[in-house]
């Protein structure tokens, strides 16, 4: 009884030291209400980065929860990432605006090792590498569930009610209430 509770104990000072790290580490704050951290994360960036109620990151029965942070990176002073209330983030989300919006609505579901990004921050041409793409705006509807491992890409909309399946590449416009799957992503049926 008293080693599960000197393990406890231990798990809960580890994961308060690694919470305070990544904070330490941030180069950006939050804008509205604080989230619930259960894992850590790492703000970056220029622009805002805004929560809503109750949002929460992190998920101590999930992979990596241990090994892996939840980075959101506003890079320049006009990007905006925008999260809704109630939505609940997995370990090992990133999500990078370059200039533009990346918005996620409220009661969403994003599974471990999501990445979200709203520009290609480099063309492809090599002689202009060095050249800003630009941005275009990422906006994920509410009641949306994402499964593990997607990545969705600039100029992406998902309408409310939405899901999309694990490992998906996700680019395009999808109305309200769409089964999304695949590399590249499309709607399987609507829902």
């Amino acid at each position: 009884m008293i080693k599960r509770l000197i393990k406890a104990a231990l798990r809960r000072l580890l994961r308060l030291t690694r919470r305070l790290k990544y904070q330490a580490l941030s180069t950006n704050t939050w804008t509205g209400h604080a989230p619930k951290r259960y894992q850590p994360l790492l703000l970056a960036g220029l622009g805002t980065i805004s929560f809503q109620t109750n949002v929460r990151i992190g998920l101590s029965s999930s992979p990596k929860f241990w090994s892996s942070e939840c980075y959101i990176e506003a890079r320049s002073t006009s990007a905006k990432v925008e999260i809704g209330q109630n939505t609940w983030i997995n370990n090992g989300f990133s999500a990078i605006s370059n200039g533009g919006s990346i918005s996620i609505g409220q009661d969403c579901h994003i599974g471990h090792d999501v990445f979200i990004i709203d520009s290609d921050f480099h063309l492809l041409d090599p002689n202009k590498r060095n050249v800003d793409p630009g941005s275009q705006p990422v906006c994920i509807g509410n009641n949306v569930f994402i499964g593990s491992q997607v990545t969705i890409l600039k100029n992406t909309h998902i309408g409310d009610g939405s899901v999309v399946a694990a490992s998906a590449v996700v680019s395009g416009t999808f109305t309200a209430r769409s089964l999304i799957a695949g590399n590249p992503a499309r709607l399987i049926r609507t829902l």
